[in-house]
């Protein structure tokens, strides 16, 4: 290499190295982190702006202290400074407490190397507010526990983005599972909700975080450990992070199974009363008004044998007759709506027989019946009265609303249900509005006093299908 070449690259060499050191200075004064240099025994040589506004003294007067000045003795006195290790580690991390200019008390995370030259680099990094997080968050964990312990609610906490689920031991008392904390929770959700009720939950979470609700409602049925379901209300709120992002999920099940069955046999307390109630005005329409309306149809027919004008008197009991007949009639027909003969041992493919024969006769609808004739001998006086009803009050709405031409129904046993269907080619309805119909309620409310399902499915212009499934 001549000497020309030498000269050139000893100056490069010179301006790279001027370079580095005035990068090193740049980083060494705006570095967020305190950082102090110290001898091989501990001599501050050299610290930082963020040093000096860490623990309030000047560069000046830190470079005439000894670290050991910087920490409470009860600090050093628990835990010694650990020189001779920094020898064989790459670098000693730690929290400690620091003593300001000030004599304030400061927790700080430690990061203490050995460099090259020999001398130390200690970083340290200000966590007061981290403290005063955990120790915020170790208190409402308490909170949390305590909380836990007081209620009977299962309470859960759901990291979306992580999708995990915390329980409380509310867990295991309300459903059997032994677990706290339950990876993939999307996973295990979907396992243990009622598969029926799973469109709905999945639905309602959907319609809260696209339109960045916080509050959630839901009712669904639950699996428990044994396999058996409970009813759920559960209340949830949701998170959200500065993007609208939800991030995080907090709620309470309560068990409210026992309220469900309580009003289910209040319902079928509320039905039997209302069959006791019809049985007896069917039996005093039939036994007393009927008689009263035969006897009198009975007298005018013979009246005509006492009057001068035989012809004038004739036409007018004649009149008089037919309009007591058809209330004759008329009466027998609603005394056996109000009292249909299942206590006297009639056949339940009969009473459907002559339930349709009284609206077919009037040549509205063809009605196409397909019965299991199994039920004739295994449905009970109660089960029949509920199907008989369901199917009169369909009837009747069919009759009042559906303007339909064709009526299909189908009562059939499967595995250990009832399965009933109804189906109708009229103009069919909006089912929003339907759920407001007092018979399409009176329906609903048999249906599940008897602890069965009922499903409804019709649009404008496209019928309507009433199925329920009953347990047997």
């Amino acid at each position: 290499m001549n000497t020309t070449r030498f000269k050139d690259f000893l100056s490069r060499l010179i301006v790279t190295r001027r370079h580095s050191e005035e990068n090193y200075l740049v980083l060494f004064e705006q570095a967020s982190d305190a950082i102090l240099l110290s001898d091989g025994t501990g001599n501050i040589l050299d610290s930082n702006k963020s040093a000096t506004q860490l623990f309030g003294y000047n560069r000046r007067e830190l470079a005439g202290m000894h670290i050991t000045d910087l920490y409470t003795r009860g600090e050093l006195q628990e835990r010694s400074l650990q020189y001779k290790d920094l020898l064989t580690t790459t670098a000693i991390r730690a929290e400690r407490t620091i003593i300001r200019k000030n004599s304030q008390q400061v927790p700080v995370e430690v990061a203490v190397k050995l460099l090259p030259d020999g001398r130390f680099m200690a970083i340290l990094r200000d966590i007061s507010e981290r403290k005063k997080t955990e120790q915020a968050l170790k208190a409402a964990v308490e909170r949390y526990d305590i909380l836990a312990q007081a209620t009977s609610d299962t309470i859960w906490d759901w990291d979306i983005a992580g999708n995990t689920k915390l329980y409380n031991p509310g867990l295991k008392k309300m459903f059997g599972y032994d677990i706290r904390s339950i990876d993939n929770a999307s996973k295990w959700l979907n396992d243990k909700i009622h598969p029926e009720d799973l469109p709905l939950v999945v639905e309602s979470f959907q319609h809260v975080i696209t339109n960045k609700l916080q509050h959630l409602l839901l009712e669904y049925r639950f699996q428990c450990a044994d396999g058996s379901y409970k009813n759920i209300f559960d209340r949830s709120f949701v998170i959200y992070d500065a993007e609208k992002n939800p991030v995080r999920m907090i709620g309470s099940m309560q068990d409210i199974t026992q309220t469900r069955n309580e009003e289910k046999r209040v319902e079928k307390a509320i039905i039997e009363a209302q069959e006791k109630e019809r049985l007896h005005i069917g039996q005093e329409l039939h036994d007393n008004i009927n008689q009263i309306l035969a006897s009198a149809h009975m007298t005018l027919c013979s009246a005509k044998d006492y009057f001068p004008d035989v012809a004038r008197t004739s036409r007018l009991i004649n009149v008089s007759r037919e309009r007591i007949e058809e209330a004759l009639i008329e009466i027998r027909k609603l005394s056996h709506q109000l009292a249909p003969a299942v206590a006297d041992g009639a056949l339940l493919k009969d009473l459907f027989l002559e339930l349709f024969n009284s609206i077919e006769v009037r040549g509205r609808f063809k009605i196409n019946f397909h019965f299991d004739n199994r039920l004739n001998d295994l449905a009970n006086e109660t089960l029949m009265l509920h199907l008989y009803r369901i199917m009169q009050e369909q009837l009747k709405n069919i009759v009042k609303y559906a303007q339909a031409e064709h009526i299909d129904v189908i009562l059939r046993l499967h595995e250990k249900h009832v399965f009933f269907k109804i189906r109708d080619n009229g103009r069919g309805f909006d089912i929003h509005t339907a759920k407001k119909g007092i018979g399409l309620n009176n329906i609903r409310k048999r249906v599940e006093s008897l602890y069965g399902k009922l499903t409804l499915k019709t649009a404008p212009g496209e019928g309507c299908m009433l199925t329920a499934e009953i347990p047997f």
